[in-house]
């Protein structure tokens, strides 16, 4: 599972959907470079926040954006922490933490159906779907026992 899908299922949100077109961005580029990005893409991943966390939070408040961003950081780790990014108050972030910006709709009346492609991924794919109402695992046969995922396998 990447960083990208893991942020998304712990923001509970699509990372994308339908013709979006996603825009991944280093948190280090200039702001113009940055807003010239965000306004072409229908949903955005800013990666390296780190440090950059106060300027990219300025900026995606002067696009308007603020209620459409969500922020992770230490996705899929024991100090993992993920919130609406109008939540945040800390003025540095790590380095390993991210915003997503989906412009389209701000729920989705779906529910998870996590894949799991081998019996190592399995705990992280339980972690996600406990953050998930009503997601389910599901995973190949004859790689993952169905003790692991007990749902339907196909």
């Amino acid at each position: 599972m990447t960083s990208l899908t893991a942020c998304a299922a712990r923001l509970a949100r699509p990372l994308t959907a339908r013709n979006d077109v996603l825009t991944v961005i280093p948190g280090p580029l200039p702001d113009e470079e940055i807003a010239a990005r965000i306004e072409a893409a229908g949903a955005i991943a800013i990666m390296k926040v780190g440090r950059h966390l106060p300027r990219l939070r300025r900026l995606i408040e002067g696009l308007g954006l603020i209620d459409h961003a969500g922020y992770v950081e230490r996705a899929t780790l024991r100090a993992e922490k993920a919130m609406p990014l109008a939540d945040v108050t800390e003025a540095a972030a790590p380095y390993f933490s991210m915003i997503l910006i989906y412009k389209g709709r701000r729920s989705v009346d779906a529910t998870a159906a996590i894949l799991v492609l081998t019996p190592a991924a399995e705990p992280v794919a339980r972690r996600i779907a406990a953050a998930l109402p009503g997601a389910t695992l599901h995973g190949l046969a004859h790689r993952v026992p169905a003790s692991t995922c007990p749902s339907p396998r196909r």
